[in-house]
């Protein structure tokens, strides 16, 4: 995956005013895409984004990782203010940290394709043997 920072945190002068007004919404959901399995170590899931398909603020609370399915380009805005493309190619394995704190960002698919990702969240790091836990903390 390819990170490019289109705006810094604390910057909200590019925004909306509805992704504002959707921020600033309580009822943000924690799901992100559609749940393929579930336990209380991990959570799988498979997220799909038509072109130009958006999936509203989401809450995510814990580590992460991303193994890309197909090609594209998506805009991520977090709840800090920072907005980021991401250009990911097939095969692409990226893992987010959460370290205790939520983070609330949201999903935007900017080209023609369909994007495609498996995301893991790691629930319960103490399931995990210790070299496994250095894999995913990496």
């Amino acid at each position: 995956m390819e990170y490019t920072e289109l705006s810094p945190k604390g910057n909200f002068e590019s925004w909306s005013e509805d992704k504002l007004a959707e921020l600033q919404q309580k009822n943000i959901s924690d799901s992100l895409g559609t749940c393929l399995f579930e336990n209380d170590a991990l959570k799988v899931s498979e997220l799909v984004l038509s072109p130009f398909e958006r999936i509203p603020f989401i809450k995510q609370k814990y580590t992460y990782s991303a193994t890309c399915l197909a090609e594209g380009m998506v805009i991520s805005r977090n709840g800090n203010g920072q907005i980021t493309l991401l250009r990911v190619k097939k095969g692409d394995i990226s893992i987010w940290k959460v370290n205790g704190l939520a983070v609330i960002r949201d999903l935007q698919n900017i080209g023609p394709t369909t994007i495609k990702a498996i995301i893991t969240e790691y629930k319960n790091l103490s399931n995990f043997t210790d070299s496994e836990k250095r894999d995913i903390q990496q």
